[in-house]
């Protein structure tokens, strides 16, 4: 990321994150595990089930307010590749970002 240009496409509608990365083509999606129609979690699920058919692999970070014991457990057993709970530390976010993309470019 250093002094590369980066590009961002958010998603605020239920399922459309799912629309989203079938229509495009992205290096890592941070999920927000709290959505109220299609949350994280079935998105995540819903990823995975397709790059399973397809292959590929886009690394998926869990956003969560979820801090208690075990939610990372829950959320890497879930196919998602890293977790960063809320409040957002952004040098917690970035180095998480940096890690994935750099292993996903290895």
């Amino acid at each position: 990321m250093g002094n590369s240009t980066s590009v961002f496409t958010v998603s605020f509608f239920e399922g459309r994150s799912v629309q989203l990365w079938q229509e495009q083509s992205f290096d890592i999606i941070l999920m927000d595990i709290q959505m109220p129609v299609l949350d994280g979690v079935e998105a995540t699920m819903r990823i995975s089930a397709n790059e399973q058919a397809s292959g590929g692999h886009i690394p998926i970070v869990a956003l969560t307010a979820h801090a208690m014991q075990g939610d990372r457990e829950q959320s890497l057993a879930l196919d998602m590749d890293a977790y960063v709970s809320k409040p957002i530390k952004s040098q917690e976010l970035l180095a998480t970002i940096k890690r994935l993309v750099a292993d996903r470019e290895n």
